[in-house]
């Protein structure tokens, strides 16, 4: 195909980056590639941003992913792979949110998930998947968010005000309390901050900095909110959800984290622990339908000897996590098996949300006004009708 300047190989150095701000490093980027010229119905030199996209290899999209992730930090890395190594979401409270797939996977899915844009016609649906699969893969160490919102806006609009460096301030540049840790800062603040309420003030900061993004789409919790549902169909059968309105784990209201016997972990190397440490209390940031319920869930399916721990109260299913771990009937492959549970979760996570874009009609509910529609169409906020 003909030559396109967004397909160029741009260094960083080449931008003359230094003093800029992330706004200006990225429009400095846009326009020495003519990404705008790409977007108009001519192209940039007879190709379009379309064209360029679904005939360049996925391994060079990703070094452009990288690169987008780069500009938008604050101190240049000029890296060149993915980071995000050993990164957990926590809350205000530093309770475990969200804990994105083990780092061997990230790329994998990257690639499914670019594999996914490349069928899809519409800019809107492309930058709401990429979005969304940022935010969950989270292949960075930093700026994750600031990052999908950049692609999002860049697949979305063909307008150049869009980009503007006004505009890209608004997406890129805020006070940001850090909401990726990696295992050691996680169990480390987790005492620290606990009865802190900076946190909690510092989150609502940035969370009205990035309330003109948040009216656009929906937040990627609740789409999560949405991927764990059909998780559990999948797991447990199409009807689960129709028999049954919660599942939840029961736990003390004293501790705030459940404790792991050292004699079921004594055998494990230091990352599985960790690992575990960290799925255990995982919720997805989902309240009905979390995703560590899940996880024991299907291990208790898999094992009917654990089963006297598990309740089922009319529409709700009650899961005692605590007595599951005091219990002797867990034993070390029930842990391992757990981590491997969780690996197939974020699997089918990945899968299931390509599918919402590559499969709408397949995926549908009950909004607001009552009405049957597609599951994505909830994903953008204040449509015009």
């Amino acid at each position: 195909m003909p030559e396109l300047g967004f397909a160029e190989t741009i260094q960083p150095s080449q931008l003359q980056l230094k003093q800029l701000t992330p706004a200006e490093k990225v429009s400095r980027f846009l326009e020495k590639t003519h990404f705008f010229e790409s977007k108009t119905k001519e192209g940039y030199k007879g190709v379009s941003f379309n064209e360029w996209f679904k005939n360049t290899p996925n391994e060079q999209i990703v070094r452009y992913l990288i690169l987008f992730n780069d500009l938008t930090r604050q101190q240049s890395t000029n890296k060149k792979e993915i980071d995000g190594v050993n990164v957990a979401i926590t809350d205000s409270r530093q309770q475990i949110e969200y804990l994105p797939p083990k780092y061997e996977d990230k790329i994998p899915f990257l690639n499914q998930t670019i594999d996914a844009i490349k069928q899809l016609h519409s800019p809107l649906d492309q930058g709401l998947l990429a979005y969304y699969a940022i935010q969950n893969i989270h292949p960075f160490n930093e700026g994750n968010g600031r990052t999908a919102r950049l692609i999002f806006t860049l697949f979305s609009t063909d307008n150049r005000d869009e980009a503007s460096i006004q505009n890209l301030k608004k997406l890129l540049e805020h006070q940001k309390e850090p909401d990726n840790k990696s295992y050691n800062d996680f169990f480390e603040s987790m005492f620290m901050e606990s009865f802190a309420g900076e946190s909690h003030n510092k989150k609502q900061n940035t969370d009205a900095e990035r309330e003109n993004f948040a009216n656009k789409v929906l937040k990627p919790e609740k789409v999560r909110s949405f991927i764990n549902q059909e998780l559990y169909k999948s797991f447990f059968g199409k009807d689960f959800l129709d028999h049954y309105s919660s599942v939840y784990i029961i736990k003390s209201p004293f501790t705030s984290f459940l404790n792991i016997p050292n004699r079921l972990t004594s055998s494990m190397n230091e990352d599985q622990k960790d690992r575990l440490s960290l799925i255990i209390p995982e919720s997805g940031a989902v309240s009905a339908f979390p995703t560590n319920a899940l996880v024991w869930l299907k291990l208790i399916n898999n094992h009917q000897e654990l089963s006297s721990h598990l309740i089922k109260d009319q529409s709700l299913i009650k899961i005692n996590a605590e007595s599951i771990l005091a219990s002797h009937q867990l034993t070390p492959d029930h842990l391992s098996e757990i981590i491997k549970i969780s690996d197939e979760i974020k699997r089918k996570s990945n899968e299931i949300l390509i599918r919402f874009f590559t499969h709408p009609d397949q995926y549908t509910h009950i909004n607001a006004n009552g009405q049957t529609t597609t599951i994505k169409e909830s994903f953008l906020l204040n449509q015009k009708s």
